[in-house]
C-alpha cells in the first residue's frame, strides 16, 4: 500500500483520542469510541493491572502514583513513552502488556470480545467502580444493561474466585501474590498487613488484523490510557 505522496503506507488502527476518555475521581470513567479504521477493525480490548497499596486515596495521578505503588508509576511510563510517541509502527501491545502482568479485562455473563466489537463503535463506555462497601463494579455501553467487571484466568487461579473487583484480603494477602494465583496484582514492599488498599490501572485499544495481505496477522492501536479506579472494600 502507499500513501498518495508515494510513500509505503501499512496497515493501521487509529487509538481512542484521550480528549475521548473523561475520568471521575477513581470511581467512574467515560469513554468515547470512535472509529479506529473499519478495513481492519476487529474489537477494542481492555487491559488491567492491579496494585496493592498502603495508602487511601480518591484520585490518582502522576503525582501520586509512586507513593501509592512504585509498579504503578512504573507501568504507567513505561506505556507513556509509546502513547506520546509520533511513529505510527505497529507494535504488538498484547504480548507487550502481558510482558507487564497486565491482562485482558473479562465481563460476566457476555463475552467481552463480542461485546466491544464493531458494532460498540461509536458508543459511549461507562466504567464505574462504585464507592460504597460491597458494591460491584460495572461497566455500560451506551446505555444497554450493566455488565459485572471480572478479572481475567488465563494462565492462573484468581482468589477471590468469583474474580470480581473487589479489596479483600483473598486478592492482597501476600501469599496469594504470586504467578499461580493471583498474577494480576502487583505488590508492594514494606507495608503492614493491614489495611491494605487496591486500585486497578486500565488502558483501551483498537485490536484488528492485517487483511492487506496474505499474512492475516494481528495489529494493535496504541492503547489510550483510561485511568486508576480504587477498588471498594
Amino acid at each position: 500500500m502507499a500513501t498518495a505522496c508515494g510513500i509505503d503506507d501499512y496497515p493501521y488502527l487509529e487509538s481512542i483520542s484521550s480528549g475521548n476518555v473523561a475520568m471521575t475521581f477513581s470511581d467512574r470513567a467515560i469513554v468515547y469510541l470512535n472509529n479506529p479504521n473499519p478495513l481492519y477493525f476487529r474489537r477494542f480490548s481492555i487491559y488491567y493491572r492491579i496494585y496493592v497499596s498502603d495508602i487511601s486515596l480518591t484520585t490518582i495521578n502522576t503525582g501520586n502514583m509512586q507513593s501509592v505503588n512504585p509498579s504503578l508509576y512504573s507501568d504507567y511510563t513505561y506505556f507513556d513513552q509509546y502513547i506520546t510517541s509520533t511513529s505510527r509502527m505497529n507494535t504488538n501491545f498484547d504480548n507487550l502488556f502481558r510482558q507487564r502482568n497486565f491482562r485482558l479485562l473479562a465481563l460476566e455473563g457476555a463475552d467481552i470480545e463480542s461485546y466491544l466489537d464493531s458494532g460498540a463503535v461509536g458508543g459511549t463506555l461507562v466504567i464505574e467502580f462504585p464507592t460504597s462497601d460491597g458494591s460491584i463494579p460495572f461497566m455500560n455501553l451506551s446505555g444497554n444493561p450493566n455488565r459485572i467487571l471480572l478479572r481475567n484466568n488465563i494462565g492462573f487461579s484468581p482468589r477471590p474466585t468469583d474474580r470480581r473487583f473487589s479489596n479483600t484480603p483473598d486478592l492482597y494477602l501476600d501469599d496469594n501474590l504470586t504467578n499461580t494465583i493471583n498474577a494480576d496484582v502487583a505488590n508492594k514492599s514494606g507495608i503492614p498487613p493491614s489495611p491494605r488498599h487496591t486500585y486497578a490501572s486500565m488502558y483501551i485499544l483498537a485490536a484488528g488484523v492485517n487483511t492487506a495481505n496474505s499474512s492475516y496477522a494481528p495489529i494493535y492501536s496504541v492503547p489510550t490510557f483510561i485511568g486508576v479506579f480504587r477498588l471498594p472494600d
